[in-house]
């Protein structure tokens, strides 16, 4: 394995094979990524309101290709504009027995060396080859502003190329930038591109606007005035790649511009190139940002799936608004964004733990995440390669989750308001999986404990932050119901601690009191007490206090055993009785394995058994 580096700043520096390990979500809040590999090619294309992962590379898009080249006419030289393919990935056997398929310009010579560091929102990558006079440094990020959900959910990624002349020599240089026509996408026979004047190309397709095809992409290069090919050559296999490579190698780029304001059938892509010259030490920026544009998500997994349409289509109306808006404000857009990383790797905070916390950022930018048109956020508790992973903005799995909250926090209060208001039932028992928009809401699994409870304690963390006491006041009669809720379906003895059995994270429940879910119901009351006197309902606080500090009390006598909290296990005695009636018909009908039942109690206990997230509640309480 190569020895991991690190810069000024503590940060790590990958090179030789841990590349292959680096994919960087590169994409706007809600709105789908592509993600920076550390190579510097894109991958991943994200976009189209599901995950597309190179974990299982038989679900790529094989139509999706992103790339740069770099010739140097003085010396008669081309690169492809990213470090060397790494044989892992030529030797994919994972396509059908059909080995490594993408988009035809993988085997063209690259640069030699090549380095990734990230600092999210930032990914940079090194390149340098002996045998060429330019350095490059590649940028990925998007629009990353605390506070600012709009810009820092543009469906788009941008790639600054910096290049670089290391040479006492001047040294004339053509930069291109190619990318397949993202909108063709299951809309082959409709999909169409044109340039844009002094900017870029816009692709899209005319399926008809409800269909889940629809949709636009674009890509231009600012600060710049590119030539433009709207369309690559309409031939077979890779013909389109070989006849660019043709061209860009030497040196004879061939333009097609002067195209039908309607556009032309355009099956494959188009091209951007820019050309120069720079000074001994010289060097110069080209943004290139890639815009998309999906406005129609459909549950693949349910034939009568309503259509939703995601955030990012209330601000803009196709790609090409978006790529101007970008272009319109870049400026602004990365220099707010610098701030924001500049704040926090300039922190004392240790190197390892900045990597952790700015790396964990991209799941905003990842097809975890989702936002209707109202502006509310939903979150799958991850991704599988090809879709969204558990649904429902899990409450006990966000519970993990805090960045949100402290960066966008109007996002994560709309977690609160679906959690109190729609997926509460008049009981106050909680759905902890809220369903998308139009689909069915059902009560009739239940409640997690952890989740219910943290939700409590994360709506005072929302306004704590917010300070908006309209909310409040909206908020806290749903937190009275689900927090009595609680208190009769855990704890109908009133004993300050979680007896009967009750779900969690783990997909099981837990029987009898424990330090995980105690310490979620005791932050949880402590929590409603201090909702409950700040929205003016003291005799509220009193109750939810006694019982909390009944409940520490008992805590530490109970379950603490000297070094850590373990669990009680308890199945008699209980209202919930499920367990002891099967023990009685076990031991009606005696086996090995009811023996075992019987001996052990209910199945997935820790007991004794130190458990990882035993005091998460106190930890999440001290948090909120």
């Amino acid at each position: 394995m190569t020895e991991i580096q690190t810069g000024d700043n503590g940060q790590r520096i990958y090179e030789g094979n841990h590349l292959l390990q680096i994919a960087m979500p590169v994409g706007g809040i809600a709105a789908g990524c592509i993600c920076l590999n550390g190579y510097g090619g894109l991958q991943d294309f994200s976009i189209r309101n599901a995950p597309v992962l190179s974990a299982m590379p038989d679900r790529h898009m094989p139509l999706d290709s992103a790339f740069a080249l770099l010739h140097l006419p003085g010396i008669g030289k081309t690169r492809l504009v990213e470090g060397p393919f790494p044989p892992e990935k030529i030797f994919n056997l994972g396509l059908k027995s059909q080995g490594y398929n993408g988009g035809g310009f993988e085997g063209l010579p690259r640069f030699r060396h090549c380095s990734f560091k990230g600092e999210y929102p930032f990914g940079y990558v090194q390149l340098s080859d002996p045998s060429l006079p330019l350095n490059v440094t590649i940028t990925g990020f998007n629009p990353f502003i605390p506070l600012d959900d709009i810009n820092s959910g543009i469906p788009c990624a941008i790639l600054e190329y910096r290049l670089e002349n290391k040479t006492d020599e001047s040294i004339p240089y053509q930069f291109s930038y190619h990318l397949s026509n993202l909108a063709q996408w299951g809309a082959i026979h409709c999909a169409k591109s044109k340039a844009v004047p002094g900017l870029g190309i816009s692709f899209w397709n005319e399926s008809t606007p409800e269909s889940p095809v629809f949709g636009s992409a674009a890509f231009g290069i600012l600060n710049a005035e590119p030539s433009i090919k709207a369309c690559w050559l309409r031939g077979g296999f890779f013909d389109p790649i070989t006849a660019l490579w043709r061209e860009v190698s030497t040196g004879n780029f061939q333009p097609i511009d002067a195209l039908p304001n309607d556009g032309i059938p355009a099956l494959n892509g188009g091209s951007l190139m820019v050309e120069g010259e720079l000074a001994p030490g010289e060097s110069i920026i080209f943004p290139v940002v890639i815009t998309w544009y999906f406005p129609n998500i459909t549950d693949a997994s349910s034939s009568d799936s309503p259509l939703w349409h995601p955030f990012y289509s209330t601000q803009w109306g196709n790609a090409l608004e978006v790529l101007e808006h970008v272009r319109s404000h870049y400026d602004s857009l990365k220099s707010r964004t610098q701030a924001f990383h500049d704040a926090l790797f300039s922190s004392t905070v240790p190197a390892p733990v900045l990597d952790a916390v700015s790396a964990n950022l991209a799941v905003l930018k990842s097809p975890t995440v989702l936002r209707y048109v109202n502006g509310d956020v939903w979150g799958w508790e991850g991704c599988f390669c090809d879709k969204g992973c558990c649904p429902g903005s899990c409450t006990h799995v966000w519970n993990y989750a805090q960045s949100m909250a402290h960066l966008f926090p109007s996002l994560e209060r709309t977690l609160r308001q679906r959690e109190l208001e729609e997926s509460m039932d008049n009981r106050g028992h909680i759905n902890f999986r809220a369903p998308l928009p139009g689909m069915p809401l059902n009560h009739d699994f239940h409640a997690a404990a952890d989740g219910q409870l943290g939700g409590i304690m994360k709506t005072y963390r929302e306004w704590q932050i917010s300070g908006d006491r309209a909310w409040l006041e909206r908020m806290y009669p749903n937190v009275k119901r689900s927090m009595d809720f609680c208190i009769e379906q855990w704890d109908p003895r009133h004993t300050g601690l979680i007896e009967e059995p009750h779900h969690n994270t783990y997909d099981i429940e837990f029987w009898g009191p424990e330090g995980m879910g105690c310490s979620f119901y005791l932050g949880g009351l402590a929590a409603a007490a201090a909702l409950a006197r700040d929205a003016g309902h003291p005799e509220d606080a009193v109750i939810y206090d006694q019982l909390a500090e009944c409940g520490a009390k008992r805590l530490d006598e109970k379950l603490f055993n000297g070094e850590y909290y373990q669990q009680e296990v308890v199945y008699e005695g209980l209202r919930e009785t499920s367990f002891s009636n099967i023990l009685v018909k076990l031991k009606e009908n005696p086996s090995p394995e009811g023996e075992v039942f019987i001996a052990e109690g209910p199945k997935y206990q820790y007991g004794s058994g130190c458990l990882s997230d035993g005091v998460f509640g106190a930890w999440l309480a001290k948090l909120c």
